[in-house]
């Protein structure tokens, strides 16, 4: 068969139209972890930082630093997985989220430590780690409130 004048014009206008791309998908945002908890931490392990986590969400029961080599832990209640803001998610943290129980809430808390305080998690990073959390299925993210 052959190609008409204007069967040409209509494929090159189907080829120019920009394609649409769906928004990513992003993970709820919650304020408040139940009780009981415990803590885990991704990267380096800030003895000030995990306290001003603590005064905030209270006390957990225990705090554990998480490496690519860590087993499935046996954890029966709410797990906040604390992360840097600034440092993007990368699949091995996925892969260890992965094999954590699935009872209690699983969160993400990205956080911003400087000068010894808790600081705000610039909106870039914060959306960042909500299209993280939204590819693992029961995870959502922990954002402290007024920040």
């Amino acid at each position: 068969s052959q190609c008409s004048a204007s069967d040409l014009q209509q494929a090159s206008i189907v080829a120019a139209a920009p394609a649409v791309q769906a928004a990513p998908e992003l993970a709820e945002v919650v304020q408040v972890v139940s009780q009981p908890w415990t803590l885990l931490v991704w990267g380096a392990n800030q003895k000030d930082c995990i306290k001003a986590i603590q005064s905030v969400y209270g006390q957990a029961e225990q705090v554990i630093e998480l490496e690519a080599t860590s087993k499935s832990l046996a954890i029966e209640h709410s797990v906040v997985v604390l992360v840097k803001s600034w440092e993007p998610p990368l699949a091995e943290l996925a892969d260890v989220l992965q094999l954590l129980p699935q009872q209690g809430q699983r969160l993400i808390l990205p956080v911003e430590w400087s000068k010894q305080a808790l600081g705000e998690v610039r909106p870039v990073h914060f959306a960042e780690w909500r299209r993280f959390a939204a590819t693992l299925p029961g995870w959502e993210v922990l954002q402290r409130e007024g920040s």
